[in-house]
């Protein structure tokens, strides 16, 4: 429904329902002059006196008297009596009555209404309607579109009792429907009374357990509803029906008033219920509004259970009844008096913006119509008498009625576009506009947000700042989650009151989608964009009637910016990225966004824009200062897990490195003190890089430590176990190629497996005397060549005949991979200076510039040359040969190598 529509049907509401009063108080006032001081009930078809009046000529008759005639007409219901109450005072009439089987006939007068009566009318149909009327007024226009408002306005507007003996004889017919209808609404008043305190002055923690409840008990109460319209239209057409329905179906009207009276309990109910769950400041503002809602209902329901329960049966005092009725009347004055308190003490609505208000819209909203209406007139007063005194003669009617229509249109459109462009304009912001500095603003929110590191503080006081200047009614700031790319609530500010607010954190509900209109809007064009939901021509209007409904994004969109109730949207970015939004209610008088207002926002949205970039880039600053701490620390913890140097073990060399590619790696080797003298040489690589990679290297190294002193030689077993414990400590896409042997001086025995792992290089003693005696003969070859000038000498390369290197393949697969698996192991007779070169994928997969390998051959002839060197300096060419390779190519892998030679 758009705005216009909305507030024209509430109008109507309040049009219909100050008719529908004015008309009780007339047929009250007008029809209602006198009494025949005497009740009358219908007993079992039988009309009995129930009470009579101490001091009136009616005290002849007795109570259980049978009336059997009024004014020479059989009694055949209690509506004919009720024509004595529109009689003036002293009229006579006869009155026929039946006692103890014998006729009575007595002429009696009417009697003046007593004090009590007319005070009881007076309050009920014209102080408390006009009271009710006024506030439900007053509270919608103050907060046209806020729910609970609402529904304090309509409770409020149907709070008009049915008048006393209401009739619609002689009325038209229009007039009749019009009563009617607005006899109807009111009844809508006990669901409307449920509904209100379901939500004020917070949700109910039924709606919470029953969401439905809000549309349900409207629909409940459409019985009892149409019972009661059903009387409605049978009492305006056909009021002996009406009567015969009601006394033949005295159950159903029972129940039917019952359940109104039970929605009105379980309204108070409810309203009790959320207080008691209310925090303390909500509870100091509720206090009076509650006691004021008891005091004020409480009455007038004890009166109906008295009413239906026990005055029917003539328990009580009709005199007792009126001005306890009265007293009930008086109450309901508490209801909207308490609602005034709360507002004016609590400043539910800000009385100062109330009054701002109300004067803003005579003066400047309304002020042009009266003002176009007074230049006008005084426009054809002077300039149409100056023309027609001149050309009276010559000028027809038809041209006097043309030219005045010409210049009345062109002044009337003159008129309101200098008020609404030049002088509204002018009388708002001089008069009814909250006056701030903008200059201040900024210069305050740079030299705090200079120092701000966290993006919440700089959130809190931009939306601050924006609140206490423009008074919206809430700001609510969206920042770009940099995993999601979505724009997330980072605070949401709502208007208490004296410039204080509530500030709700992050609040997950809502959320702008990275292809939301709105983001893709403030991207393409950073300018302050208005959004109206209730103009049908507006984009926001589109998007939430068409594209919401094709749009999954959209209609999230859509969602947010109607929960929120956002008036106007602006981008905080930098120049080539949107890194949030801010979302401004509308103001808390309606005002109108200025131009300055714009303008101001805008240098606060950059200001905020570049405070939050540079937090983050604070942040990203000091999460990599704590990553690169944890790095170092993390190194070193690795470092300390390799071993500080080689054992000494007679008559063998040990030698090992490893350069890790990040500070941390997943390169493993070692050296193992076993019983007997025997060593133990170890190498591993863990599947992965970095900090996960080191994690899992370390527990290699436990397991193996763990098991390697009781092995006893059985490589396979010890290989086996810490594969099983591996597999269970680690997921499945956890491995890690491993190689391990160990090494009797005494019997100078190798024995392996290879699991997995990069076959290691054995270089045999025999094959590096082969090289040396090949380079002995082929050094003179070349001395020869040179003096004699021969182009070539043929040398016989023996080295080349027989293997110098063998590769230890011997094993399985990974460990960590399988749950079980059978290994195998080797045992190599070694021979003094044999060379065992084991090594990780790091080595032979460095790259160049041209992203080429340095490979397995490059490795083997760098062995080959380096064989005859003691250990670490093997190590050393080794290493050395791969940076030269490398040059300035950065490290992929982590490089580890171990070398074991035999003296």
């Amino acid at each position: 429904m758009s705005r216009r529509s909305y507030h024209l049907l509430m109008g109507l509401f309040f049009a219909l329902m100050a008719v529908y009063a004015g008309a009780n108080a007339f047929q009250t006032f007008a029809l209602m002059q006198s009494r025949p001081g005497w009740a009358v009930d219908q007993r079992d078809g039988r009309f009995v006196i129930i009470w009579i009046g101490d001091d009136s000529p009616a005290s002849i008759l007795r109570v259980g008297d049978e009336i059997v005639a009024l004014n020479n007409e059989p009694l055949t219901s209690s509506l004919q009596a009720t024509r004595l109450w529109r009689t003036e005072p002293g009229t006579p009439y006869t009155i026929v009555v039946r006692r103890d089987g014998r006729l009575y006939e007595h002429r009696l007068p009417t009697v003046p209404l007593p004090g009590a009566v007319i005070t009881l009318f007076r309050l009920l149909y014209i102080v408390i309607p006009v009271i009710f009327l006024v506030s439900g007024l007053i509270v919608f226009v103050l907060k046209p579109n806020d729910k609970q408002a609402l529904l304090l306005a309509l409770m409020f507007g149907m709070f008009i009792p049915e008048g006393v003996y209401a009739s619609y004889t002689g009325l038209p017919v229009w007039l009749t429907a019009v009563l009617l209808a607005g006899l109807m609404v009111s009844n809508f008043f006990p669901p409307v009374f449920f509904h209100l305190f379901l939500i004020f002055p917070e949700r109910s923690p039924l709606l919470r357990r029953f969401p439905h409840l809000e549309s349900a008990l409207y629909a409940v109460y459409g019985l009892p509803w149409a019972y009661f319209a059903t009387l409605y239209v049978l009492k305006a057409f056909a009021p002996e029906s009406a009567l015969a329905v009601s006394s033949r179906l005295p159950l159903l009207d029972k129940a039917a008033h019952i359940f109104g009276a039970g929605y009105i309990l379980a309204g108070l109910g409810t309203l009790l219920i959320n207080y008691r769950q209310a925090s303390r400041l909500s509870r100091r503002k509720m206090r009076v509004v509650v006691i004021g809602c008891l005091a004020g209902i409480m009455p007038a329901l004890l009166l109906f259970v008295v009413a239906y329960f026990l005055f029917s049966q003539s328990r009580l005092n009709p005199t007792l009844m009126q001005w306890f009725s009265i007293l009930s009347v008086l109450a309901f004055l508490l209801i909207p008096l308490s609602f005034a308190y709360a507002i004016v003490r609590h400043q539910v609505i800000p009385v100062r913006l109330i009054i701002r208000r109300g004067i803003r819209y005579v003066f400047v909203s309304s002020g042009s119509m009266v003002l176009e209406v007074v230049t006008v007139g005084l426009t054809l007063t002077f300039l149409m008498n100056f023309f027609f005194t001149r050309y009276y003669r010559t000028a027809s009617g038809l041209v006097i009625g043309v030219v005045s229509g010409v210049v009345s249109i062109i002044v009337w459109n003159a008129t309101y576009w200098l008020h609404h462009r030049i002088i509204a304009p002018v009388i708002d912001r001089r008069f009814f506009r909250r006056a701030y500095n903008a200059q201040q603003i900024l210069a305050d929110l740079g030299q705090a947000l200079r120092v701000m590191p966290d993006t919440r503080e700089v959130t809190s006081l931009v939306s601050a700042k924006v609140q206490d200047a423009l008074q919206t009614d809430n700001v609510t700031i969206f920042l770009r989650d940099e995993a999601t790319g979505d724009y997330a609530c980072a605070i949401s500010s709502q208007y208490v009151a004296d410039a204080r607010t509530t500030v709700v954190d992050a609040r997950r509900d809502l959320a702008l989608p990275q292809n939301a209109f709105v983001v893709g809007k403030l991207r393409e064009m950073p300018q302050p964009l208005v959004v109206d939901f209730d103009d049908p021509d507006s984009w926001a209007h589109r998007l939430h009637s068409a594209n919401a409904s094709l749009n999954w994004a959209h209609r999230r969109e859509g969602e947010t910016l109607r929960a929120i109730r956002s008036a106007l949207l602006l981008p905080v970015a930098t120049k080539d990225d949107l890194l949030g939004i801010i979302s401004l209610g509308p103001r808390l008088g309606d005002l109108p966004f200025s131009r300055e207002d714009k303008q101001m926002l805008m240098s606060v949205a950059l200001q905020m824009a570049l405070a939050i970039e540079n937090a983050r880039l604070v942040q990203r600053r000091a999460e990599e200062e704590r990553l690169q701490r944890e790095l170092a620390m993390a190194t070193e913890v690795q470092q300390r897990l390799f071993p500080e140097r080689p054992p000494e073990v007679e008559g063998l060399e040990l030698a090992g490195v490893c350069y890790p590619a990040r500070g941390v790696g997943g390169d493993y080797y070692d050296f193992l003190t076993l019983d007997g003298g025997q060593v133990g040489i170890a190498v591993a690589d863990v599947a992965g890089k970095g900090m996960s990679a080191a994690l899992l290297m370390s527990t290699v190294q436990a397991l193996l430590r763990s098991r390697a002193p009781i092995s006893d030689g059985r490589l396979t077993d010890l290989v086996s176990t810490m594969n099983k414990l591996l597999r269970r400590s680690t997921g499945a896409q956890s491995y890690a190629t491993f190689f391990y042997a160990q090494f009797d001086p005494r019997k100078r025995a190798l024995t392996y497996v290879n699991a997995g792992h990069n076959p290691p290089l054995l270089v045999r003693a025999g094959a590096a005397r082969r090289k040396l005696n090949a380079a002995q003969i082929e050094e003179p070859a070349r001395r020869l060549s040179a003096s004699n000038g021969a182009a070539s000498v043929a040398v016989k390369d023996t080295a080349a005949e027989a293997p110098d290197i063998c590769l230890l393949t011997t094993g399985g697969p990974v460990i960590g991979l399988f749950d079980y698996f059978t290994y195998e192991q080797e045992m190599i007779r070694m021979e003094s200076g044999d060379v065992l070169v084991a090594y990780t994928d790091g080595v032979t997969e460095a790259f160049n510039r041209n992203e080429e390998e340095y490979g397995e051959e490059r490795l083997r002839r760098a062995v080959e040359q380096a064989a005859g060197l003691p250990a670490s300096a093997i190590i050393e060419q080794i290493v050395e040969d791969v940076r030269q390779w490398s040059a300035d190519a950065p490290q992929y892998d982590d490089i580890t190598l171990v070398v074991m030679k035999v003296k």
